[in-house]
């Protein structure tokens, strides 16, 4: 029988063999769970960490993340400013990129 062990942030860091699981231990299953994949503890069941973010809402002028690409590529080759609705993405990737990067560092990653 497989105990999961969990770091302190409830990220899942390796097994540990046992004959019995205790009072307070979780179960680790099969132990097929891929650490360097990273996993969270929720109380009930372990949740893929860093599986993806939302995109933003549109604002009522809002864009997609191609349309916004490309309004940039145009923006580049015409050698004007970026228009407005790029910057919806620009907030999105600043935010979800430090909280990717806070995940990995919480997993011992260092990329």
């Amino acid at each position: 029988m497989k105990k999961a062990v969990l770091n302190k942030d409830k990220i899942l860091i390796g097994f540990e063999e046992v004959r019995e699981l205790k009072k307070g231990d979780i179960d680790g299953g099969d132990g097929d769970l891929n650490i360097d994949r990273g996993y969270k503890w929720t109380g009930k069941t372990f949740q893929a960490i860093g599986s993806g973010y939302g995109k933003p809402k549109s604002l009522p002028k809002g864009v997609t993340m191609e349309y916004a690409i490309y309004l940039l590529m145009k923006s580049a080759v015409e050698g004007k400013e970026p228009p407005d609705e790029c910057a919806q993405w620009v907030k999105w990737f600043e935010n979800n990129l430090k909280k990717r990067q806070e995940e990995e560092l919480k997993k011992g990653r260092r990329n």
